[in-house]
């Protein structure tokens, strides 16, 4: 498969045929990789998929169900590469919004990837998101949407440690508003210089993204 036609079956086939009929999942969102020239060190993934469970309980619960192994499953092996999947499960937190999102409409953003620097408490490093890092993206130019995903506690039990610790998602919009948000001095300088203040410069990734509800804004029942 190319790229676009991994894209366009897990939009169009899997999504509506066998990730929407799993009864636990309450919104789902497709995020399609776009490739622009400003993207820093871009994450090599086709795409990222938002998935929203009411608890732990109904999660462990979705992947014991027939919908789930019988359908999205087995429908996976025809198109994604399993073995290369990063799942990261996490708690988010709207921090800034202009413009509510809407069905029908695309969303751009961009993606931030971040792994504390060694040392880091992770209870700093958060703190630091959600205050400093959130302050400095307000003024970002043409942002209109900071989600905040940070990676749950169980992640860390036992001394584990999860490949990533956080997922930002920066909104724009339009494409247009995306590229020139990204491309400013203040993204390229100021929000940059503040991500590497708290993370592993080596572990640190981006994916510049058009985001499409399949089912949402609104929670499914």
């Amino acid at each position: 498969m190319t790229e676009q036609e991994f894209q366009d079956y897990w939009r169009y086939v899997h999504a509506i045929n066998y990730a929407v009929p799993i009864p636990q999942v309450r919104k789902y969102k497709i995020d399609c990789k776009m490739d622009i020239p400003s993207t820093y060190q871009p994450l090599a993934y086709a795409g990222l998929a938002e998935i929203w469970l009411n608890n732990e309980k109904e999660q462990a619960e979705s992947i014991l169900t027939p919908e789930y192994l019988e359908g999205a499953k087995k429908d996976e092996k025809k198109w994604a590469a399993a073995w290369q999947t990063l799942v990261l499960d996490t708690s988010s937190t709207l921090l800034h919004e202009l413009t509510a999102q809407s069905k029908d409409l695309p969303e751009y953003k961009v993606l931030v990837l971040l792994k504390r620097k060694e040392n880091t408490k992770l209870d700093q490093f958060r703190q630091h998101i959600q205050t400093s890092n959130a302050e400095l993206a307000a003024h970002a130019p043409g942002l209109i949407r900071n989600l905040c995903c940070f990676v749950r506690d169980r992640y860390y039990a036992d001394g584990s440690e999860p490949f990533f610790d956080y997922v930002g998602h920066f909104s724009a919009e339009s494409l247009l508003g995306l590229k020139d948000m990204m491309a400013s001095s203040y993204w390229q300088e100021t929000m940059h210089a503040d991500f590497l203040t708290i993370a592993d410069p080596w572990i640190h990734a981006c994916m510049t993204v058009r985001s499409e509800w399949v089912i949402g804004p609104e929670a499914r029942v």
